[in-house]
Order: structure tokens, then sequence, then C-alpha cells
């Protein structure tokens, strides 16, 4: 099916384009839609041997999923940055493309969506998944191989995107679906850069094509390592901080992990504990140093008491030496010293030799 170009003057005559005079919410959108030349467009990917997943609303907020065998598409919306120097899938830069590879979803819609309804999701931004997609939406986090390819005598850059896994959490599963029959096909962008002004400008550029090609047989195996030329994105292998596993991610989600954590209401809790704790602990150790200091002193005083003690016995010892050298000389005889304490004490009359 040839592309079909997009203009708002456009939407009023698709009811006289429809074939079989079908309304125009009834015509099917055709694989590739142009919604601005050169800068935005649409692609229809079929996803074979897909289950398609119909979300029904439930009690309580609660929403349960059934599934059937209808054909499927998942929706790739590719535009241009305004400045062109950057090509968007889904809101996601994809070429160049950055060292940390884009997490991508896309929406799964019947095979036979029509352009109403491509219409309606174009404007209300329904195509551009900056945030998570939430769990009651169709939306699939994608794994994909990319490659970048030159034509041969050209400076066109050929950019083959290549769908080969889905992802949801579901309520009741995990859906994981690898898409690695041979008749799945990926999908080709042309890219052409524009006519360099200024040497201080990036280089710009426009969609000179988009179409939906056959897999090359060699793409079908995606298990292994990349193909040279070939970047293979495993969605569960990457979440936001980047590549699970990777040094730069630990650091990332390291830091975000603090960050939250100061930002809970536990951390209340630790400081008012934590504060409470240094608290006694000082308490303590004023207490400590108080008791050290009464110790010091009463202990000083102590000594005092015992030396000043010491010094007055060695004083008596003293005076009663002499008192006995005194005595000895005025020829009283030698009087030992428990004597001369007896004397002072008045237990004995006294003790003296006559001639």
């Amino acid at each position: 099916m040839r592309p079909i170009i997009i203009f708002p003057l456009a939407w009023f005559l698709f009811p006289l384009l429809a074939r079989g005079g079908l309304p125009i919410n009834q015509v099917p959108a055709p694989d590739i839609t142009v919604v601005q030349e050169g800068f935005s467009l649409i692609a229809k990917l079929p996803c074979i041997s897909c289950p398609f997943f119909m979300p029904h609303p439930g009690k309580e907020h609660k929403t349960y999923w059934s599934k059937d065998l209808r054909d499927n598409v998942l929706l790739l919306n590719i535009t241009m940055t305004p400045q062109s120097n950057y090509l968007l899938i889904n809101g996601q830069k994809i070429y160049p493309l950055p060292s940390e590879l884009p997490k991508i979803y896309a929406s799964q819609r019947s095979g036979d969506i029509s352009i109403h309804d491509l219409r309606r999701m174009i404007e209300n931004e329904e195509l551009d998944f900056n945030e998570k997609y939430e769990v009651n939406q169709v939306e699939f986090g994608i794994s994909y191989d990319y490659a970048l390819f030159t034509l041969a005598g050209s400076s066109a850059i050929v950019l083959h995107f290549d769908v080969i896994g889905l992802f949801k959490d579901l309520p009741d599963e995990k859906v994981s679906l690898a898409l690695d029959i041979p008749q799945q096909q990926l999908l080709e962008v042309v890219l052409l850069q524009k006519p360099i002004i200024s040497a201080l400008e990036p280089p710009t550029f426009e969609i000179v094509r988009a179409d939906l090609v056959p897999r090359d047989e060699a793409a079908i195996n995606h298990t292994g390592s990349a193909r040279p030329g070939h970047t293979i994105m495993q969605f569960l292998d990457w979440d936001d901080f980047g590549r699970k596993g990777s040094f730069s991610h630990g650091l990332l989600y390291g830091g975000h992990s603090f960050a939250l954590f100061f930002d809970s209401d536990w951390i209340i809790m630790i400081i008012a504990i934590s504060s409470m704790i240094a608290a006694a602990f000082a308490i303590y150790a004023i207490y400590q140093l108080c008791l050290t200091f009464y110790r010091d002193d009463y202990e000083y005083a102590q000594q005092g008491k015992a030396a000043a003690s010491r010094r007055t016995k060695g004083e008596e010892r003293m005076k009663d030496r002499e008192r006995a050298w005194e005595d000895e000389e005025k020829g009283l005889g030698v009087v030992g010293i428990e004597e001369l304490r007896a004397i002072r004490r008045g237990h004995l009359a006294g003790v003296t030799k006559h001639d």
C-alpha cells in the first residue's frame, strides 16, 4: 500500500477518497502515513503471530485483559526534532544513537486501525511515550536491532529498525514475546543531510523515505552478539539508569536511592533517634568528667591528710629523741623512747638515777 500524505485540508477529502464509499471512520490507515513531508510520519509495523491484548475496565478501577489472534500492528511515530538534528521514534532519540540506548515503547493496535483513529491519536499526542506506560494501556516495551548503512554514490543514510521482542507487566502475567518469525518486517528510514549554511551549526536532516522491508536471514536470531554494524537493545537489560550491571548504572541508581531516602519520612525518625542517642552520650560524658574531677580532688585531699599525719608523727619522734639526748646530758641516764612516751602519758611517776 502506498503512503498517504496527511495535511490539515486533506482530512476533509478522505470521505471522497474512501474506497467502496466507506465512511472515514472505517477507512484503514496505510502502512506508512506521512503527517508532514520530510518531518513526520506514522508506520504500522505488523506484529506477526503476536496475540492481541485488549483491556477491559472492571470494578474498583481494576483492568482485566483478554487476548485473541486477530491481526495487529505496532505504531511507530517517526519524527524529526524541531531543529531537524535528531530523529525520534515514539518520542525517543534514535539517530544519532545516544550512548545510553533509549527505552522505546510502542502502542499495539488492531491491524485495520482507521485513518480517523490514527488522526485522533496524533492530535492527542498518544504516540509519544516520554514517560513510562501505564499498566492499563496497550503499550509494550520493545527490544530492537538497530543498524545504519550508506548508499553507494549518495550521502543518504539508511536506518534499519527491527523490533525483536515485546514486554509488558500485566496484573496476572508478565508478557514476553520474541518476534523471531522470518516473515516479520522491519522499518527502513532513509535520511538525507540538508545543506550546511554555517560551520557553527550542527548537521540537520530530513526524512526522504520510510518503508517496511523484509528481514535479512541473518537477522532472525538475536540471542547472540550483535552483527557488525548492528546494535541490539534488549529491553530487560536496561532501565532508567542505563545498562544494568554497568558502573554508571550503579552510580546513578545509588544516587537516586540516596535522594529518595532523604526525601522519605524514615530520615526524620532516624535523625530524631540519632539526636537522642547523641544527647544521652553527651550527658554521660559530662557525668564521667565531673566524677573524674571529684575523685581527683578527694584523692588529693586524702593524700594531704596522710602526709600531714606522717609529718606530725615524725616531728613527735624527733622531739622524743631530743629529750632523750637532753636527759642523758643532764646525767639522768639513758631513757628509752618508750619510757619517754610513757612519761608523757603520765603512766610512770618518773624514772631517775641517783648517785
